[in-house]
């Protein structure tokens, strides 16, 4: 039995880390953020609760920056019990590495 949930956020609580694998970029920020104002309904971001009480993102890296833009204080998630490791792995998606080197985005 799964134990993901999908509850919402408070913005203030995601761990403020910057994404390790792929890059944040500016123009798609503006973009949801517009769209967020609009009233457009994006997916849940994806965040990794440890046992120390922190949610690490593991996707939805411009989801929370465009919600930030606006003034937003908090935001879909899909909470997965795990560690920051996790969230990393998670994160790495296409690209993570396998014993024969990095596995090709399709």
């Amino acid at each position: 039995m799964s134990k993901d949930k999908i509850e919402r956020l408070k913005l203030s609580v995601l761990a403020d880390e910057t994404p390790t694998v792929r890059e944040t970029y500016t123009g798609v920020v503006d973009q949801y953020a517009e769209r967020m104002q609009e009233g457009d309904r994006f997916p849940p971001i994806v965040a990794f609760l440890d046992g120390e009480g922190a949610y690490h993102v593991a996707d939805g890296f411009h989801r929370i920056a465009a919600a930030r833009k606006i003034g937003a204080t908090d935001i879909e998630a899909i909470v997965i019990v795990g560690t920051k490791s996790d969230a990393l792995w998670h994160a790495s998606g296409p690209t993570r590495p396998t014993a024969s080197g990095f596995v090709p985005a399709t």
